[in-house]
């Protein structure tokens, strides 16, 4: 098994950069990728993922299965009573 880097955000970065330049993409479209559906997966596995209905941009790039599509935020419908927990 492989030892976890000491520093996982440089890691992150410098694999997203090999694939920028690997596939002639922009850096920064595909941090914000990243970034938007490591939220995603992080939302997926909450106890309010039940709460909330992804729509916009990003559920098209869902859908579509399209790498080419460019957004830089993900559009969310809340559901539920409005509790706040302190």
């Amino acid at each position: 098994m492989a030892k976890a880097p000491a520093n996982t955000a440089r890691s992150i970065k410098d694999r997203l950069l090999n694939i920028a330049r690997k596939e002639s993409r922009a850096f920064d479209v595909l941090l914000v990728r990243f970034a938007l559906e490591r939220l995603l997966y992080r939302l997926s596995i909450s106890a309010h993922r039940d709460c909330f209905v992804l729509k916009g941009g990003m559920l098209v790039t869902v859908w579509v299965a399209d790498d080419n599509r460019v957004t830089r935020d993900a559009d969310f419908l809340g559901q539920g009573t409005q509790t706040l927990h302190a």
